[in-house]
């Protein structure tokens, strides 16, 4: 059986005043996460209405993969600083379903 691609969905809320800290933070990790192998989309997003809203959207090929960004550099030194820039955050992972044939 083959493995599924993984879909993410991170929703993280700033502290309060570090809206634009944690923008730019988040903004460094889009193009060395897209260059890493196996990353299928990585896309930021913030809320229209509450900007210290932001959700990353992440489809990986495969679980595997998405471990190996758990270990890259440009990730490791985002999570070093992300107490003092995240309010909260919360993260969902899914399984992609193929349509019936």
């Amino acid at each position: 059986m083959s493995q599924s691609s993984l879909t993410l969905f991170a929703t993280i809320k700033s502290k309060q005043g570090n809206e634009t800290a944690l923008k730019e933070s988040l903004q460094k990790l889009i193009i060395p996460t897209l260059k890493e192998k196996g990353c299928l989309e990585y896309r930021l997003l913030q809320d229209k209405e509450d900007l210290s809203e932001f959700i990353l959207v992440e489809k990986w090929a495969d679980e595997d993969s998405w471990k190996a960004h758990m270990e890259m550099p440009h990730l490791k030194a985002f999570l070093l600083k992300m107490d003092s820039l995240v309010e909260n955050f919360k993260g969902k992972s899914f399984n992609e379903i193929q349509e019936l044939a």
